[in-house]
């Protein structure tokens, strides 16, 4: 190895790494990596097993955007009012509605 820096290539470098990095029983890790996979079931059951995690995302999806959206009749500003007003939050507003006295 060069005992100075220098930004070429590096021969004995790169012939250690392909040396190191080069698969071999490429044939054997595929195999190993495949009898641990457990079986494939058919289209329908990869679509059933994405569906509770889908319906639950959706479910608090819409929830959030109800609550984002619905009309309020309180003089307790919305999500939305808050972030495009410039002015600092109300303590105590925040303060009760955390605690569920206010909305």
């Amino acid at each position: 190895m060069n005992a100075n820096f220098d930004s070429g290539r590096d021969r004995e470098l790169g012939d250690l790494l392909r040396e190191v990095l080069t698969p071999s029983g490429n044939v054997e890790f595929v195999s190993r990596v495949m009898a641990r996979l457990p079986g494939a079931g058919s289209f329908w059951d990869v679509l059933a097993g994405w569906a509770r995690p889908g319906i639950a995302a959706a479910i608090l999806l819409a929830a959030a955007l109800g609550y984002w959206l619905a009309p309020r009749d309180s003089a307790v500003p919305t999500a939305a009012e808050v972030l495009a007003a410039e002015q600092s939050l109300d303590r105590e507003a925040m303060t009760g509605f955390v605690l569920g006295t206010g909305r």
